[in-house]
C-alpha cells in the first residue's frame, strides 16, 4: 500500500515525535495509558508503518460497508 522510502520517512517522522513528545501516557506513573471509551489501548500516534502490512480490500474497506 505505501512505498519503501513512504514508510522510512513516516518511521523517521514518529520516531522525532515521540522524542520531542516525551514518555507516552501511562508510561510515567503520573498519566494513564490512551485509551478507547471501551477501555482498549491505543497508541499515542499511528503511521502508514501500522497498516503497511494490511491489504485495504479485505481488512479495511470503506465506510458503512462489510470489508
Amino acid at each position: 500500500m505505501f512505498d519503501s522510502k513512504t514508510l522510512k520517512a513516516a518511521r523517521q517522522g514518529a520516531e522525532r515525535w515521540s522524542a520531542a513528545a516525551g514518555p507516552p501516557a501511562g508510561t510515567d506513573g503520573d498519566h494513564p495509558p490512551f485509551t478507547t471509551i471501551s477501555g482498549i489501548e491505543v497508541a499515542p500516534v499511528y503511521t502508514p508503518d501500522d497498516i503497511a502490512g494490511l491489504d485495504f480490500g479485505t481488512e479495511i474497506g470503506f465506510p458503512g460497508e462489510y470489508p
